[in-house]
C-alpha cells in the first residue's frame, strides 16, 4: 500500500494529500534521507506500511 492509498483509504482530501506528500518530502530532504519518490523518478519508495513505519520507528526509537 503507497502513502497516498493509505491517505485516501483514511479519507484525507485530495489537497491534503498533496500537502502530507510535500510536508514529508521536505522534512525528509531536511533529514538528509532519501525523499518519497514515485517509481520512474529516480528516488527512493517508501510503502506507507512497511519502509517508511520502520524509518519513523527508528527515528523515535519506539515500536
Amino acid at each position: 500500500m503507497t502513502l497516498t492509498e493509505l491517505l485516501r483509504r483514511n479519507h484525507y482530501s485530495e489537497d491534503d494529500i498533496v500537502d502530507i506528500k510535500y510536508e514529508l518530502r521536505k522534512w525528509l530532504k531536511e533529514m538528509g534521507l532519501p525523499d518519497y519518490d514515485t517509481i520512474g523518478k529516480g528516488g527512493a519508495i517508501f510503502s506507507a506500511t512497511d519502509s517508511l513505519r520502520e524509518l519513523l520507528v527508528t527515528l523515535v526509537d519506539e515500536p
